[in-house]
């Protein structure tokens, strides 16, 4: 009995459907794969340094007191390594003198960098405040160095908190403005004091203008002016009016 078209093509249909995957991995390319499996190891890696820090390292914080890992060192004994044991050391013992021993230890996330890795975890206190410790990874997965830095978890706020703590911010941000401002206006203003003081500067070393000398008087004009000035001449010389003549009078 031979196979209608209806079951022709859904058989061909099904052998399609059933291919499509392998024609897709087919046609991807090398480096499309290469890169593909280079993204899941390094998801797996970050998986596991979170889980190490999780059990291992937050294990140890909250189990052990700081004293008992200080002197658990100072018998020469490693924990990890010594760059590391020697970081972590002294973020543990910053975290207890601020805040007491470490009442819980958790691991919030992990990330890939160029150099390696980084995972944090958040350090809770007997007096209830936060801290994160960043614990650095080369790119085997090996801890190498630690930092400590403040954390602040507003998941618990409620939201009368979380908006005081933005108007808080807002203020923040309205008195930097407030008083980039005002000291924008001041050093504008100090132009004018400094344009002034540079023009009277100028003017004080400006050299002094030559006197004007006065013009001669017109002796036309005046003819008693130059009798008497005559008559004054001849007798303070006791001489004759004759004996000169009186050509200019310049005015002091």
């Amino acid at each position: 009995m031979s196979e209608t078209p209806t079951r022709k093509l859904l058989a061909v249909l099904l052998t399609v459907l059933l291919l499509l995957p392998v024609l897709t991995a087919c046609s991807k390319s090398s480096g499309t794969l290469e890169l593909e499996a280079k993204n899941a190891i390094e998801e797996e890696t970050v998986a596991q340094i979170t889980q190490y820090t999780n059990d291992s390292i937050g294990a140890l914080l909250t189990k052990n007191t700081y004293q008992a890992y200080a002197d658990y060192r100072a018998q020469g004994q490693v924990l990890v390594n010594p760059s590391f044991d020697n970081s972590l050391d002294q973020r543990w013992g910053d975290f207890v003198e601020k805040h007491g021993e470490v009442k819980d230890a958790k691991a919030v996330e992990s990330e890939a960098k160029e150099e390696g890795f980084v995972s944090h975890l958040v350090l809770t206190g007997e007096d209830d405040q936060m801290m994160r410790l960043n614990i650095s990874f080369d790119k085997a997965g090996n801890p190498f160095a630690t930092t400590l830095e403040p954390y602040a978890d507003d998941s618990n706020m409620t939201f009368g908190e979380k908006m005081a703590q933005a108007g808080m911010n807002t203020l923040v941000g309205l008195l930097v403005v407030f008083c980039v401002l005002v000291l924008l206006c001041l050093i504008i203003s100090a132009f004018k004091f400094i344009g002034a003081a540079e023009s009277r500067l100028s003017k004080k070393n400006a050299p002094a203008a030559a006197p004007v000398a006065a013009a001669p008087a017109n002796l036309t004009d005046d003819k008693e002016l130059v009798a008497v000035i005559a008559a004054a001449v001849a007798a303070s010389e006791n001489i004759s009016t004759d004996d000169f003549v009186v050509s200019s009078i310049t005015r002091a």
